[in-house]
């Protein structure tokens, strides 16, 4: 799913290298496993598959927030987003920051959230455009 996201529900905003170094098929980092085993997820599955995760450090850090390309306006983003937030507010945190990719930059802008700054980062050779973003959530 993770694949199916990145390399074709962003095709609008990354070129196919960039895409390909993103997720790339053949294989997943050393660090995919203990990187998610680090944070809480949320999914949302339908009767045959996974459509969307987002993932929640407890620094507040949401890492990584993707729903497959088939799915994207149905309201599972949001729908994961609401719970995200409501388990930081439950957690007593008072901000959420994110590095959002050009797709999910005006999904958290219509969220309340502000953005910090644009910033490259390097994936496999490519360079990648994302958004350092944050949110203030008040005291829970």
């Amino acid at each position: 799913m993770f694949i199916d996201a990145v390399r074709n529900g962003t095709k609008e905003h990354y070129t196919a290298e960039q895409r390909a170094a993103w997720a790339p098929v053949d294989i997943m980092p050393a660090t995919w496993e203990d990187r998610h085993l680090a944070t809480t997820a949320f999914v949302a599955e339908s009767e045959r598959q996974l459509e969307g995760f987002m993932t929640l450090t407890a620094e507040g850090v949401i890492d990584m927030a993707f729903v497959r390309p088939s799915a994207m306006g149905t309201g599972i983003a949001v729908q994961l987003y609401e719970k995200i937030e409501a388990a930081a507010h439950a957690s007593g945190m008072t901000r959420l920051s994110t590095q959002a990719s050009h797709l999910a930059r005006p999904f958290f802008l219509r969220r309340g959230w502000n953005l910090l700054a644009a910033q490259t980062v390097q994936k496999r050779g490519q360079t990648l455009e994302n958004f350092r973003m944050e949110k203030h959530l008040g005291s829970s």
